[in-house]
């Protein structure tokens, strides 16, 4: 720059320097890390010098690699000179990382000095196992309090026990969640008399921990709990059944099976068998039984405190099964063997099919020689309790409906067991003559299934549960199909074909009547074409 100054008439030209700053980036100072965890740490810096320009932003940026700049992770604080702080976030435990502080203005970024720090490590976390309680000769009950997961969330904690010291999760475990905190666990499955050793545990990434090791032993072992299955394949001479045992009692199952006898209560040194102990349920196949024989059946199981029995089951052998497999028991009456149940086959004993209709109402009044069978009203539930509906011309047929060593019972066995029911007693006083021949329905009736009626003094009134199945023939109010198709009397009565048609009226055959409003067992001649009837077999 240049001036001119006149001094007494004399012209000066004075030159002046003329200076100007230069702007340059922000001066900063980093401070020392401090309050360091497993994924955090604060820091800050200090910014003493502003370059010559307005500092328009400043913090910290760190790296796990050294001389971290503001291309890494940053904190941005406001702008201007002085202290500040910084939070440092998203660290990784165990890991060493590089800060320094820094400071921009429109010069540039500066940065203040580096320091380096270390993140806490992960370890496995802290805590203590409850003491046991509700000690019982299978269970008992402990816990744990996690006060720590030292940095990582607790994935997994529960308790682990064994009859050694020192249990470890590859022993018999629970599993109770996550996350720190005071939770119970429940131990089963231990047995009697036995000394347990538990702690509690609890994993995070780090690994496993455990607490403190506390014993405790259980009580007593008892004799175990069982309970007998129902009975299945019921034959003439087997069946299957078996027993759930629903408690070990606390200590290992040595023997259990099926015992059976033909009295009451029976034991292990009856007949038995003995089957290999499992979880859960246990089958047997009882054999080599007498037909038509009443057996009395217990599920056992024994332990090292004892032996148990199940509930007691009444099976009643069959006396003999017919072409398809169905079973019936017999009763001897006088010289005479009788069904017991009403004849259930859908196939003569040869095999071949005996007919039916679809549907089961159908008319078949046009047909002169029907040889069908039916379940009541179709229903199959029915031919199940009460056996099935037969025309005549199927009972009398030569391929016989009945199993082989028997037959349909004709009009002459029913009379002879008519006469030996008379003889032995089964009568009413009173009663003479062809009214004593007749009056033996409430000996020949079962005491069940049978409605009662009301008319004063008859069969069905109160008395009838008490005086029918003298006998054990145990007849059934099966009911009857006629040929127009319509079902009729099931609960109320019954009608059984013989196999012996009327000398006389060749058109007629003889059948046995019995209904719940009379003591009759009547005999009756019905047209051979007109209904379908139960039929009821007598040994050869």
């Amino acid at each position: 720059m240049r001036k001119f100054v006149s001094i007494s008439g004399i012209t000066i030209l004075l030159f002046f320097n003329s200076c100007k700053k230069d702007i340059v980036s922000p001066v900063v100072v980093t401070k020392d890390v401090n309050e360091i965890s497993y994924t955090t740490a604060i820091s800050g810096g200090e910014v003493t010098n502003d370059g010559g320009a307005p500092v328009i932003s400043k913090g910290i940026c760190w790296s796990s690699s050294v001389s971290p700049t503001t291309s890494d992770k940053i904190t941005t604080e406001s702008g201007g000179l002085g202290t500040f702080s910084s939070n440092i976030t998203q660290l990784d435990p165990n890991i060493t990382y590089y800060v320094r502080a820094y400071a921009t203005n429109k010069a540039g970024t500066g940065y203040g000095n580096e320091v380096s720090f270390i993140t806490k490590e992960v370890k496995v976390p802290y805590l203590t196992t409850k003491e046991i309680s509700a000690i019982t000769v299978t269970s008992a009950t402990s816990g744990g309090t996690i006060t720590d997961d030292n940095g990582s969330e607790v994935i997994a904690r529960g308790i682990c026990w064994n009859t050694s010291t020192n249990p470890l999760v590859t022993n018999k475990t629970t599993s109770d969640g996550s996350g720190k905190g005071t939770y119970e666990s429940g131990m089963t499955d231990l047995e009697g008399g036995t000394t347990y050793y538990v702690r509690a545990y609890a994993t995070n990434s780090a690994g496993t921990s455990y607490g403190n090791e506390i014993s405790f032993t259980t009580n007593p072992p008892l004799s175990p709990a069982i309970s007998t299955l129902n009975f299945s394949s019921l034959t003439t001479n087997s069946f299957r059944s078996g027993g759930t045992i629903t408690s070990t009692g606390g200590a290992a199952i040595t023997a259990c099976g099926l015992c059976w006898d033909i009295s009451p209560n029976p034991t292990t040194s009856h007949n038995k068998t003995t089957e290999n102990y499992v979880p859960g349920n246990f089958t047997s196949d009882i054999s080599g039984l007498i037909p038509n024989t009443t057996y009395h059946v217990r599920a056992y199981a024994t332990n090292s405190a004892g032996t148990s029995y199940g509930n007691e089951l009444t099976v009643f052998t069959y006396a003999v099964m017919d072409i398809e497999g169905n079973g019936y028991h017999s009763v001897i009456l006088g010289t005479q063997t009788w069904m017991v149940e009403n004849l259930t086959t859908t196939k003569y004993n040869n095999g071949d099919q005996i007919g039916t209709t679809s549907p089961a109402t159908k008319d078949i009044t046009t047909e002169s020689n029907p040889k069908y069978q039916w379940a009541y009203n179709g229903d199959e539930a029915n031919a199940a309790i009460y056996g099935r509906l037969y025309t005549w011309f199927a009972v009398s047929d030569s391929r016989n409906l009945c199993p082989t060593g028997w037959h349909v019972s004709t009009d002459l066995d029913w009379g002879n067991l008519e006469v030996w029911l008379i003889n032995n007693g089964y009568k009413y006083d009173g009663s003479t003559g062809y009214e004593v021949y007749n009056k033996l329905g409430k000996s020949l009736a079962a005491t069940t299934l049978w409605a009662q009626s009301d008319i004063v003094g008859s069969v069905g009134n109160t008395d009838y549960p008490t005086y029918r199945n003298k006998t054990g023939f145990s007849a059934l109010p099966a009911g009857v199909r006629s040929k127009n198709g319509w079902f009729a009397t099931l609960g109320t009565g019954t009608v059984w074909w013989t196999s012996t048609g009327d000398a006389y009226l060749p058109e007629f055959a003889w059948a046995r009547v019995m209904d719940n409003t009379h003591d009759y067992n009547m005999k009756n001649g019905y047209l051979k074409v007109d209904l379908a009837n139960s039929v009821r077999c007598i040994k050869d």
